[in-house]
C-alpha cells in the first residue's frame, strides 16, 4: 500500500512538474487503485486542454500574420516618400505586432511535441493584387501559386 501511495505521490509531482504524458499504473481493487484511475483520467483531460490551447494560439498567430502581411505589402506600394510619418508609425506598429505574434507562437512551442509543418498554397497575384487595389495602385502580372509554410 505505501509503495503505491509513494509511487502515485512521484507521479503527481511529476505532472506538477510539466510532464504531461505521466500516468499511473492501476494495481488492485482498492481506493488507491481509484485514486490511480482518477489521477490518469486527469492527467489526459490536461494534456488534452493544453494541446487544444497550444493548437489555438499556433492557429490565431497564424490568423494574424496574414493581414500583417498585406498590410507591409501596402506599405511598400506607398511609395517612399509618400506619407513619412505615417508610414514610420505603422511600420512600428507592425513591428509590435509581429513580437507579440512571435510571443503566441512561442507560447504554442513550449513543452509541445514537434509535429510535421502544414504546408498550403499561396497566390502570389491574388495577394499583390489585392494591396494594390487598396492603395490605388496599378498591377499586371502573371498568376503563381507557390507553397508556404501554414504557420506564417
Amino acid at each position: 500500500l505505501t509503495g503505491r501511495l509513494v509511487r502515485l505521490q512521484q507521479h503527481v509531482n511529476e505532472l506538477g512538474a510539466g510532464d504531461l504524458s505521466v500516468r499511473v499504473e492501476v494495481e488492485g481493487k482498492d481506493e488507491v487503485a481509484e485514486l490511480a484511475c482518477s489521477f490518469n483520467r486527469a492527467a489526459e483531460r490536461i494534456q488534452k486542454l493544453m494541446s487544444a490551447q497550444k493548437e489555438t494560439l499556433a492557429s490565431a498567430s497564424h490568423e494574424l500574420r496574414s493581414p500583417l502581411t498585406r498590410i507591409r505589402m501596402a506599405i511598400e506600394l506607398m511609395g517612399k516618400d509618400e506619407h513619412i510619418e505615417l508610414r514610420e508609425r505603422i511600420e512600428q506598429d507592425i513591428s509590435e505586432l509581429d513580437e507579440l505574434i512571435e510571443e503566441l507562437l512561442t507560447a504554442s512551442r513550449l513543452d509541445y511535441v514537434a509535429r510535421p509543418q502544414r504546408r498550403e498554397s499561396v497566390d502570389l497575384l491574388a495577394l499583390v493584387a489585392e494591396e494594390a487595389v487598396r492603395v490605388d495602385a496599378q498591377f499586371e502580372g502573371k498568376p503563381i501559386t507557390i507553397p508556404g509554410d501554414a504557420k506564417l
